[in-house]
């Protein structure tokens, strides 16, 4: 079991950067959503800054409320967590006008939609990570500053990889609390049940943005859902990543111009027959993307891997584009031997109607890292400690 293994906690300070009307009313009273959230930074490494032009008076006001020894800095909007030696990893804003949005972007960094208020800006809604509480928004904080670990993380070819951040196999040696966390993170990716969504997407930006490998990244797509729909947390995610690292690419890579047979509704053993190849009848490459691939680093997001069919099409397809690499980035695994196929594709990719033959198929047995089952029972202990 998992009692000899402990998930490390970074212990670098936290920024909570509030922009002024989330801190305050209209009529300069803080709010109790803030009041709340002053209180539960009290003794933690959790700092909060208010971002505003008038920071005499504000400052002034605060100590007055608040009186001595409360966690609240003050900034104005330019880069003063440069000037701090703070790492932009280290923060997080939470915004309430478009230019808030647009500070946040241009750092990098984690923006917040707090469902708490009731005016916020149209950019804040569209760009920002909606968050219902304070509590949920400490719950994030405490996950983001986990140990990083993927359960899974082994070379599949020269030019990719695949990163498996969970494990989602019910039956491989687990505790409860893992049991119950597959049940969540099965719920949001499946079924749409969002209610923790924020964890998933928090456990998720902890591999994400402690890793260099995602610095540079030319294109952040997803592997499309059997019915070609974008309507799935996923796509949600992906969208997240791609404004938090400026991408500006929107446009999936991968097109499914006709819903494809559910992977849940066939056996294993024909999925392993049909291997990649079920996907080609289905799939295929953005004409928008005709000549942009090569050399290009590409990411592919997907919720579980099982023989991995999807990422094999995937890969066949990208890699045939000349591109330098492709990261394959599930949410979890179910642990099972990795179906590796090389195909010739015959036709024009971009549209559908290309013809494909395997030329070579082997499994791949993967390690797994026991001290990411570790991460997810604190990010149990988490959700629960604030109940």
């Amino acid at each position: 079991m998992l009692s000899n293994i402990k998930p490390e906690v970074n212990s670098m300070p936290f920024y909570i950067v509030l922009s002024r009307n989330v801190f305050f009313t209209e009529d300069d009273e803080i709010r109790p959503e803030t009041l709340e959230l002053i209180e539960r930074v009290k003794g933690t490494d959790i700092f909060i800054a208010i971002m505003s032009r008038k920071l005499g008076t504000y400052k002034g006001l605060v100590d007055q409320l608040l009186g001595d020894g409360h966690q609240v800095m003050f900034t104005d909007r330019n880069n003063w967590y440069k000037d701090q030696g703070v790492n932009r990893k280290q923060i997080l804003f939470v915004g309430a006008v478009k230019q808030d949005m647009w500070i946040a972007a241009n750092n990098k960094a984690l923006l917040i939609n707090p469902l708490w208020l009731d005016n916020v800006e149209d950019e804040i809604e569209e760009y920002g990570f909606a968050l219902e509480s304070p509590s949920q928004l400490i719950e994030c904080i405490e996950i983001l500053t986990l140990e990083p670990v993927a359960f899974v993380n082994e070379k599949i070819s020269p030019k990719s990889k695949l990163i498996a951040i969970s494990n989602a196999n019910k039956y491989y040696k687990l505790t409860p609390k893992n049991n119950e966390m597959i049940y969540k993170y099965t719920g949001i990716l499946k079924y749409n049940k969002d209610l923790h969504l924020y964890a998933l997407y928090f456990h998720y930006l902890t591999l994400i943005i402690n890793n260099d490998d995602f610095d540079n990244i030319d294109y952040w797509m997803t592997f499309p859902s059997s019915s070609g729909k974008n309507e799935n947390a996923i796509y949600s995610i992906a969208k997240n990543t791609r404004y938090l690292f400026k991408n500006r690419y929107k446009d999936e890579i991968l097109i499914r111009h006709t819903p494809a047979q559910k992977s849940t509704s066939i056996d294993s053993a024909k999925r392993i027959e049909q291997g990649a190849g079920r996907h080609f009848n289905t799939l295929n490459l953005n004409p928008n993307y005709k000549g942009k691939l090569s050399g290009k680093r590409i990411v592919v997001l997907d919720d579980f891997v099982t023989n991995g069919s999807s990422f094999e099409s995937a890969r066949n397809l990208l890699e045939e584009q000349g591109v330098k690499e492709i990261i394959f980035l599930a949410i979890g695994t179910f642990k099972k031997l990795y179906q590796y196929e090389v195909y010739e594709l015959q036709g024009n990719v971009f549209q559908e109607g290309y013809s494909y033959e395997c030329r070579k198929a082997k499994f791949l047995n993967f390690n797994y890292d026991d001290s990411a089952l570790a991460v997810t029972e604190k990010i149990y202990d988490i959700l629960n400690s604030h109940k």
